[in-house]
């Protein structure tokens, strides 16, 4: 667990499924990602469940999961994540529950976060992907130090990329 002066961030576990499921079915959450709301609580307990290893299934990969809880409520507000790659590329993600949007929560999430991965794993450099119309993520990421490295105009997406070398705690 990891936790930020406004935030709890735990493991992903089955039993986050409860949590989550109402704040993954705001269809506002989608308007910017690949996917739709998950179908019903068994199957996002199932995905939880899966994702709780936390390993790709030929194990190459960490594929680590936490979910966002505010420490004063106790409420689930959204998730991050990221993939660590063994070639020292990995990747990270993140969904807020929009009655959240704008407070500094995913910011303050991303601080801890990339810093826990720095610190724990040998990561060269963090990629992200956000779509073009996304200006909050995009706002986002590039306080956090990230800078575009090119696009993906299939998805619509730029690619963001934070080395090592230029990521500050500051941030």
């Amino acid at each position: 667990m990891i936790e930020t002066k406004r935030l709890r961030c735990e493991p992903v576990e089955e039993h986050h499924a409860e949590s989550m499921f109402s704040v993954l079915s705001d269809p506002r959450i989608y308007t910017y990602l690949p996917g739709k709301p998950p179908a019903s609580l068994e199957d996002l307990r199932r995905r939880y469940a899966f994702l709780s290893g936390g390993r790709s299934p030929d194990g190459s990969e960490y594929w680590l999961n936490w979910i966002l809880f505010l420490r004063e409520t106790d409420t689930a507000i959204g998730f991050w994540q990221a993939t660590v790659r063994p070639d020292g590329r990995s990747s990270i993600a993140f969904v807020l529950d929009p009655t959240h949007w704008g407070q500094g929560l995913a910011h303050e999430a991303s601080v801890a976060l990339i810093g826990h991965l720095f610190a724990r794993f040998e990561i060269d450099a963090l990629g992200a992907e956000v779509h073009f119309d996304n200006h909050r993520s995009a706002a986002l990421v590039g306080r956090l130090g990230f800078r575009v490295v090119g696009q993906d105009l299939d998805e619509q997406d730029n690619l963001y990329e934070l080395r090592r070398t230029d990521w500050s705690v500051d941030a």
